[in-house]
């Protein structure tokens, strides 16, 4: 069963591969998955310290879109039967283990946070007769809410307006999400504007319009209750992790 499946998810792929480029071009994609990437990858495996080959894999990770990876990630989760699944395992479970959508620049973010914290409460509480996991949870950890309180609010942010993911994983109407939504309902009232041109219908028309822009507020009104709520304390936090430019 999971060898027809894995053959069905490459064929497609190949087919897809096909239609859209020559074969110059399906040449030169080979050549890289085959020969540089290959050396790439086996070159930061060569130092796996976070501080020298580490970091530089997880910003070579940031430059890895999601595209490249979704085929096996989605012959995993197949497997799994995540598929459709009404917690949204495929995008909650990867989050939390921090290889979900953006994880690298959350890790990326952490870390430059941690580096800037001062070495000596570290050793204050080992002196103290803190272990790594006390000094952790007791002292790092509610030292870092600011940056918490960043990615939580980034993440959420961009998986709200992830389109790419959602329509991969769920194909029931009633497990997408509200963005999701939207190009149906913009076809669908397309199609009676269409009709109510053709009838000379205004009122028609003018509804469809107040029913679009109301939609499209619906969408946007959680992300700005969320920003409302936390605006103060995600600025400070923006500030202490040194990001700019969100």
């Amino acid at each position: 069963m999971e060898n027809g499946l894995e053959q069905q998810v490459l064929a497609k792929a190949q087919k897809w591969l096909d239609g859209n480029y020559d074969a110059e071009t399906k040449k030169q994609v080979k050549y890289l998955m085959d020969n540089d990437m290959k050396e790439l990858v086996e070159s930061f495996y060569k130092d796996l310290e976070f501080g020298t080959g580490g970091l530089r894999g997880v910003i070579l990770t940031m430059l890895v879109p999601v595209q490249t990876v979704i085929i096996p990630q989605y012959m995993q989760f197949s497997n799994w039967g995540w598929l459709n699944s009404e917690y949204y395992l495929p995008l909650v479970v990867p989050s939390f283990l921090g290889f979900g959508l953006n994880g690298a620049f959350f890790i990326f973010l952490f870390r430059q946070f941690f580096s800037g914290m001062p070495y000596e409460m570290e050793e204050a509480a080992r002196v103290d007769g803190c272990g790594p996991i006390r000094t952790f949870l007791h002292i790092m950890l509610p030292m870092s809410q600011s940056s918490l309180l960043v990615c939580t609010v980034l993440s959420i942010v961009w998986h709200w307006n992830d389109y790419f993911e959602p329509g991969v994983y769920f194909n029931s109407v009633w497990l997408k999400m509200l963005p999701n939504s939207l190009p149906n309902l913009y076809a669908e009232l397309n199609k009676e504007q269409h009709t109510m041109i053709q009838t000379n219908d205004i009122e028609g028309i003018i509804f469809n319009e107040a029913m679009l822009m109301a939609a499209t507020f619906l969408c946007i009104l959680p992300i700005l209750i969320l920003y409302l709520i936390l605006q103060k304390r995600f600025m400070e936090g923006v500030e202490r992790s040194g990001l700019t430019g969100i």
